[in-house]
C-alpha cells in the first residue's frame, strides 16, 4: 500500500537565480513546514518528484526555501505551482 500524503503547502514562485522557492505553509507556525526535510512534490495528487529540503527561511511576509538539485531560476519556475506534500 503507497505511503499516504499530507499536503503542507505549495510553491507559489521563485526569488533571485539561484534556485530559492517562494512557499505557502498551511502548518502553524507556517515555518513549521521546515520541519520536515524531505518533500513530496505533487500536481493534483500526482507525483512530480522527492525533494531534499536544503535551507528555508522568513523573507519579508513570506517563506522562501532551498532545495537540493534546484540550482537556478529556471529550475524554481519549473515547481511553481507545485503541492508540498508529506508521507
Amino acid at each position: 500500500m503507497p505511503a499516504r500524503l499530507i499536503t503542507l503547502g505549495h510553491i507559489n514562485g521563485v526569488m533571485g537565480v539561484k534556485g530559492w522557492v517562494k512557499v505557502f505553509s498551511h502548518t502553524r507556525p507556517r515555518e513549521g513546514i521546515f520541519d520536515y526535510g524531505v518533500w513530496h512534490l505533487t500536481r493534483d495528487g500526482v507525483p512530480i518528484q522527492v525533494v531534499k529540503l536544503e535551507q528555508g527561511r522568513s523573507q519579508g511576509k513570506g517563506l522562501v526555501a532551498k532545495l537540493e538539485g534546484v540550482a537556478d531560476r529556471n529550475a524554481a519556475l519549473a515547481l511553481v505551482g507545485l503541492e508540498i506534500q508529506i508521507t
